[in-house]
């Protein structure tokens, strides 16, 4: 569902449909826009409203099929739901397309910055 992975390179539809009026203006931040195609790029969009008693998300989102993952949530935000070292660990060999040690996530929940705990890639 990322805007990278459409034809169009557009917002999926339904994704940022329903984002209230007072959080519309974030959308439009630089932060969050391709100035190429003058669009966001979000894959997932969830807010809470001052008042509000639960996150939401668009309600008219149609999830593509035939993937466990379809709006690659369960990737985006697993360090949220699970921080145990292995799943940290995981996460940053992954991303890093290296071994990262557990005593290094032992470090970053410490809160040193991670460009101090891993050492620079070397050259192939």
């Amino acid at each position: 569902m990322s805007s990278y992975g459409t034809d169009d390179e557009q917002v999926w539809p339904g994704v940022i449909d329903e984002v209230p009026a007072a959080l519309r203006p974030l959308l439009d931040d630089p932060a969050f826009v391709d100035e190429g195609l003058g669009a966001p790029r979000v894959t997932v969009c969830l807010w809470w409203e001052t008042g509000g008693s639960a996150w939401r998300a668009g309600s008219d989102i149609v999830f593509p099929s035939g993937s466990p993952d379809p709006d690659g949530s369960g990737h985006l935000f697993r360090l949220l739901t699970d921080r145990s070292p292995e799943v940290v660990q995981a996460h940053f060999e992954e991303d890093y397309g290296r071994p990262v040690p557990l005593e290094r996530w032992r470090v970053l929940d410490g809160g040193q910055a991670l460009v101090e705990v891993l050492p620079p890639r070397r050259p192939a």
